[in-house]
């Protein structure tokens, strides 16, 4: 079963009030979680397996602070939730080691030998199926981002459709690089954004980075301040045997990481984070 975490940090805020909105969300069991400080974070981190997705986002807001979550899954992605004070969550989730260049754009395109639903059996599909067939390929690679609970705005689909689609891949993924980025400019989060923009490409890992079940996240959580716990968990998988540096995990985006994929073999209980309906 692959290791399931939250990552949980709140900018400038003090222990203690992070402490007694989290016990009052989740109760008295939150009492033993450890809290970090770290250059002006203060982060913990938690089990899939013990705590919601949804929980630990209503601790945050009642924080009201500049406040990341992450949450991964499967061994193949995590998810990162930005919180601004007074405004609404804003998710994406990153696919690790996700290449636009081992990419085939004839993986995403509608299928042709599919025949198209009468319009008065319409009724009979599965919630809006009908109408909400991919057109293009890169319709068809946001539909996925939309099954796993974090849809991308109509704006960037729109743009995205008009590139070749490999190009659209890449934009997609310099967008998740300008989310992230410029929400910690707005934290006053010190980083270094070429490390940064790096990190989520998957350039510099370690050979141990690019086989564990939290992919990139360590060192991403370690470029943004968050701490010795961190710094620490990178040195020791570029000191294990199977270290040194390769240019990214072999292949991208394994067939049983997509969502249909994961939904059919998920067995223990889901974080929660999916929408629901």
């Amino acid at each position: 079963m692959a290791v399931r975490i939250h990552v949980t940090a709140v900018r400038f805020t003090r222990p203690g009030d992070v402490r007694e909105a989290f016990t009052e969300t989740l109760g008295d069991r939150f009492e033993s979680v450890q809290l970090s400080e770290s250059n002006g974070w203060v982060s913990f981190h938690t089990s899939v397996w013990a705590v919601g997705h949804s929980d630990l986002l209503k601790g945050l807001k009642a924080l009201n602070a500049p406040a990341l979550q992450f949450t991964t899954e499967d061994a193949c992605r995590w998810y990162a939730t930005l919180l601004r004070p007074d405004s609404s969550p804003v998710t994406f989730v990153h696919e690790f080691g996700l290449d636009p260049g081992e990419m085939s754009e004839a993986d995403y395109l509608p299928n042709q030998d599919e025949e198209p639903v009468e319009e008065s059996l319409a009724f009979l599909e599965d919630g809006d199926a009908a109408t909400d067939r991919p057109a293009t390929a890169f319709e068809g690679f946001a539909a996925e981002y939309r099954e796993l609970g974090a849809p991308l705005p109509d704006d960037l689909i729109q743009e995205c459709n008009q590139l070749p689609f490999q190009e659209g891949v890449e934009r997609f993924l310099h967008w998740q690089c300008d989310l992230l980025v410029a929400f910690l400019r707005e934290a006053g989060a010190e980083f270094n954004e070429g490390l940064i923009r790096r990190t989520l490409r998957w350039e510099g890992l370690s050979e141990g980075e690019e086989h564990a079940d939290i992919g990139n996240l360590p060192r991403l959580l370690s470029q943004i301040g968050l701490g010795q716990e961190w710094d620490d968990w990178v040195r020791q998988a570029e000191e294990s045997p199977a270290g040194g540096t390769t240019a990214r995990r072999q292949g991208s985006r394994s067939e049983d990481c997509r969502p249909a994929e994961v939904a059919s073999r998920r067995s223990a209980p889901d974080s929660g984070f999916r929408l629901a309906g």
